[in-house]
């Protein structure tokens, strides 16, 4: 079974190689999602094999995950509850089926990406506590990030991050770097600098405090299945 952390990329990839579409309905997905099974997992109980194995020799897909990632999409909360445990006709199914396969590729590019992100992250925090601490020198940065980088990936960070599309398009009219700011909100995390304030105007959601540039900065955010979802992000004189 995958690690939290590994799921919540699995679910931040996912919604990437939909570029933010419902699975189900098509449409455009703003802020919340849940992941849906276009084949119901429900099939996969033992009393439903024989009906399970019926339609997947009707799609002439034998030996199909239902738990893969060519049976998975985001999709709306709405539309997940609504469609619940229906199982599609078959010709309906093979061109949900067929269009998810395709994203396929993608959505193992972007798990990849963002294990190398976080490895990445890992050893830029090690150098930069040996050299706050004394512990190594100018000569031997070098070495040490290459030493950490090549290390494992951890495989229980506190949680991925995403950005709804608002989000982004704040930063395009602001001309701020998404980056940088994701940079500095995840090492005051990391550094266990980071505050939380709940949200009280919204379910699930909190308000995180951290500083950029020493200056305090607001983001909104949900946090969703170890999904760290920002809606909206802000230097404090900007937020309030």
């Amino acid at each position: 079974m995958p690690s939290k952390y590994l799921d919540a990329v699995r679910r931040l990839a996912m919604i990437e190689a939909h570029q933010w579409k419902c699975v189900i309905c098509r449409k455009a997905i703003i802020d919340e999602f849940e992941i849906d099974h276009m084949i119901p997992k429900e099939l996969g109980l033992p009393e439903r094999e024989t009906e399970l194995a019926t339609l997947l020799r009707q799609l002439e897909r034998p030996g199909f995950g239902i738990y893969g990632l060519g049976n998975l999409g985001p999709a709306h909360r709405a539309c997940n509850n609504q469609k619940g445990v229906t199982v599609y006709p078959v010709t309906i199914l093979h061109e949900r089926l067929t269009f998810i396969g395709s994203l396929v590729p993608d959505v193992e590019r972007f798990i990849a990406d963002s294990k190398r992100s976080r490895a990445f992250e890992k050893a830029m925090l090690a150098i930069a506590a040996a050299i706050d601490a004394g512990e190594t020198s100018a000569e031997a940065v070098s070495a040490k990030l290459a030493e950490t980088i090549q290390a494992p990936t951890p495989t229980t960070p506190d949680y991925a991050v995403a950005w709804t599309p608002m989000a982004l398009q704040q930063f395009r009219d602001t001309g701020d770097s998404k980056e940088r700011i994701e940079s500095a909100l995840l090492s005051a995390a990391q550094r266990g600098e980071m505050k939380f304030q709940r949200n009280a105007s919204l379910s699930n959601a909190w308000i995180l405090r951290f500083t950029l540039n020493h200056e305090p900065w607001r983001a909104f955010a949900r946090f969703d299945n170890g999904l760290l979802l920002i809606t909206q992000v802000a230097a404090k004189k900007n937020a309030d």
